[in-house]
């Protein structure tokens, strides 16, 4: 199985986004835009694990949000901002600086590496991937925006998988903070 543990957004949210995504398209020749329902905040990709360690994993993100006073988890959509791999580009929409999800992060990174999970040696960069493999015709002008505030749904253990040739991500286990 190939996982990770991501923010969930609710509706409202991807709605927004795929309008943000629009925008982006209008300027792009050609890419591999995000599936709606795919939108996610990816706290920590993990990769291949078999299925008798997703019991521990659960348990893990149990003890990171029951560590968080601050339920439900409430986020503001930032800027759009890309990085570049070989001739193509990643478009994302980043998140405006948060003291939380900085602290939920870091209490994941705690409690995966008590599984043997080492943390990640970069910076946490929280980013929304609006599109893959994306070449643009013109630069995506300043005035499309994706700010937005809301709270997010609850932290998941996401499975990647593909179906028929698209990648569809299903949710093994969500924690949301409330009991």
């Amino acid at each position: 199985m190939r996982v990770f543990v991501a923010v969930r957004f609710p509706w409202q949210i991807k709605e927004h986004l795929s309008q943000v995504q629009h925008e982006v398209r209008k300027f792009s020749q050609t890419g591999s835009f995000t599936r709606s329902e795919n939108f996610h905040l990816t706290l920590r990709f993990i990769g291949e694990v078999e299925c008798k360690d997703v019991e521990g994993l659960r348990q893990a993100i149990d003890r990171t949000v029951l560590a968080c006073d601050f339920f439900p988890l409430r986020l503001q959509l930032g800027e759009l901002g890309s990085f570049v791999r070989g001739d193509k580009q990643v478009i994302w929409l980043g998140l405006k600086p948060n003291r939380e999800l900085d602290f939920l992060y870091e209490r994941l990174q705690e409690e995966l590496a008590k599984l043997g999970y080492p943390r990640e040696g970069r910076k946490f960069s929280p980013h929304i991937t609006l599109g893959r493999q994306v070449v643009l015709s013109k630069k995506v002008p300043s005035v499309v925006k994706g700010e937005k505030a809301f709270c997010a749904e609850g932290i998941s253990l996401m499975e990647s998988v593909r179906e028929g040739g698209k990648l569809v991500y299903h949710n093994l286990y969500t924690a949301s903070g409330t009991t």
